[in-house]
């Protein structure tokens, strides 16, 4: 997670980093504000601390071009959409679970692949045997963390015959997910064209693979359930391809000659328009999805699904703030109440204190279990410390750190790039 910005190597030559100083003076070029405007949401600029933050877009980032990486990265956010969540197939299946075992999100080179260890070895090298190219996974377990779990991964290789062989070899490997002996093929039932492969383990727990194909796309899950569960590793499995199964077919790959085409802001403006840190560092998240490719990376995507169709939300924005866009301005004002509200609700989670300058800003300290400023900033993003939330317009948007005095920043940085001011 920490080589985000090489995931995004050409995007970040293009960023125009303005450092200011902090409580600075105005900078040439930049309109002068009254202290005494009061913006129409209570808002007073002149009271905010941007501190080193920009206060105006970055410029646009243009297409992914000749970058295969880049091709990759907007393929993968592409497909996020149509890749089914373990929630969608039991919805129980909700937690993230540890760091170690939650790659959750695009994976746009092979190494990725291999280093994250979504997959085994094996597997990974028949897909790059067979040339793949770009891919999503998405993870989840139940909250009790023993119960039941799915990791759902969709690859994406040249054409539908490279996948087929990809398909066949990564079935024909029998490599116990956690030691053991070696699994058996199992049928799934009204699924006879999936092929499955059972683990059982000492503890009665068991795990199922699953690997199937859409055109040129590897469906490739595994499905988990403890000994506890009420529910089998088959059903959960079933579940799993045939929702995923459907999804995917609504999803057009790119065709290989135009994946240099591929926007790098689909929406023209709205990344250049999210705050990004002096550094440019970032979540691995970096960039744009589309509402139900973000709901991957929700704390709870069955709850944010909901406050995201009532907000008539269009599109999320993710660098190092994260900005959601939604019809109009209501529907901000009722998405940023919704998420303070959960954040209120949180255990180990209590208010901290307001932005100056910025009244309607609610913003939070997590007094337990937060991760330190030495941890990857994407695992600093899920644990945050601080957070604030905030609306402008009809943009809702979050920022977190481990300062209070730097998540203030953040929010009053990226309230004056979206109202422009």
């Amino acid at each position: 997670m920490a080589d985000s910005a090489r995931l995004l190597r050409t995007t970040m030559a293009a960023f125009t980093v303005v450092v200011l100083a902090a409580c600075s003076t105005t900078t040439e070029g930049r309109p002068v504000i009254a202290a005494d405007e009061v913006q129409p949401d209570g808002a007073v600029i002149a009271r905010m601390n941007t501190g080193p933050y920009a206060t105006t877009p970055s410029p646009p980032i243009g297409t992914a071009g000749d970058d295969v990486v880049s091709q990759a990265l907007m393929e993968a956010h592409r497909l996020g959409p149509y890749a089914t969540g373990p929630w969608q197939v039991f919805d129980e299946l909700i937690e993230r679970g540890p760091v170690e075992f939650n790659w959750t999100g695009p994976i746009s080179a092979l190494d990725q692949l291999r280093r994250s260890q979504i997959i085994s070895d094996p597997l990974v090298d028949a897909a790059a045997k067979h040339g793949f190219f770009s891919g999503f996974s998405s993870y989840r377990l139940t909250r009790s963390g023993t119960g039941r779990a799915i990791n759902n991964v969709v690859l994406e290789f040249p054409d539908a015959a490279a996948a087929t062989a990809a398909a066949d070899e990564m079935a024909a490997v029998n490599l116990p997910p956690q030691g053991g002996p070696p699994g058996r093929p199992v049928a799934l039932m009204y699924l006879p064209d999936v092929r499955a492969m059972r683990y059982d383990n000492s503890d009665r727990s068991a795990f199922v693979q699953t690997v199937a194909t859409s055109g040129p796309l590897v469906l490739f899950g595994s499905s988990y359930a403890g000994a506890d569960s009420n529910v089998s590793a088959e059903v959960l499995a079933g579940g799993l391809i045939t929702a995923q199964s459907k999804t995917i077919a609504g999803f057009a790959p790119t065709e290989p000659a135009k994946r240099a085409d591929l926007p790098m802001d689909f929406t023209g403006d709205l990344f250049s328009r999210t705050l990004g840190a002096p550094d440019n560092s970032a979540p691995f998240i970096i960039g744009e999805w589309e509402p139900a490719g973000w709901l991957h990376f929700e704390a709870d995507p069955i709850t944010a699904r909901a406050h995201f169709d009532e907000a008539g939300l269009e599109v999320v924005s993710q660098r190092l703030t994260t900005v959601f866009r939604t019809h109009n301005v209501d529907g901000a004002r009722r998405l940023a109440e919704a998420m303070a509200a959960e954040m209120a609700a949180t255990t180990d989670v209590e208010p901290a204190a307001a932005v100056p300058g910025l009244p309607a800003a609610k913003c939070f300290v997590r007094t337990k279990g937060a991760q330190p400023p030495d941890v990857s900033i994407s695992w600093r993003r899920v644990a945050w410390r601080y957070k604030c939330v905030a609306t402008a317009d009809r943009y809702t948007y979050t920022a977190f750190s481990n300062t209070e005095a730097d998540v203030h920043q953040q929010t009053a940085a990226q309230y004056r790039i979206l109202v422009g001011k």
